[in-house]
Parts: C-alpha cells; sequence; structure tokens
C-alpha cells in the first residue's frame, strides 16, 4: 500500500467552510511488515509534522518539479588567473 506525505500549507476558506491546502512531499510504501519513506522535499516554515494519506490511484506517486534552465555563466573577470593557488 502506498501513501502520500503532505503538510498542511495554510488554511483557506470556501463560502463559509474551512479547508486545509495540502502539499506533497514525498511517498510512504507499506510491503512486507515494513515501511519504506521517500522525501522529495520539506517545506519552509516547517513544524515537523507531516500526515500521511492513502494514495488514490489516478493521483502520480510523487512530483517532480521540472528541470530548471541554469542561468549563462558571466565572466567574473577572473577567468584568466591560474587555477593552481600556492599555499606556503
Amino acid at each position: 500500500m502506498k501513501y502520500d506525505i503532505k503538510y498542511a500549507a495554510r488554511e483557506y476558506e470556501v463560502q463559509g467552510q474551512k479547508k486545509t491546502y495540502w502539499t506533497t512531499h514525498g511517498t510512504v510504501w507499506a510491503e512486507n511488515g515494513k515501511m519504506k519513506i521517500k522525501l522529495d522535499s520539506v517545506p519552509t516554515p516547517f513544524d515537523g509534522w507531516f500526515q500521511c494519506f492513502e494514495q488514490k490511484t489516478d493521483a502520480p506517486a510523487s512530483f517532480s518539479a521540472p528541470p530548471v534552465a541554469r542561468p549563462k555563466r558571466v565572466d567574473s573577470g577572473f577567468d584568466d588567473m591560474p587555477d593552481d593557488i600556492p599555499f606556503n
């Protein structure tokens, strides 16, 4: 059985009813009497408490953020310096 590891990120209100916005931060597997935990992230700020919810069959196993394009390297002005630093 699989469970999503979730964190109560914030509360909001819809038509006078309080709701909780849950963010997913990993997965728990229960197999052969043992549990495996895979954390993908930790929220900030974090109070130390996660909750586990049985994973829905139509939900992805966990969230993977798309790769972020790295900015091009800017010339620092030190590129023509030798790499060796003498230590005496």
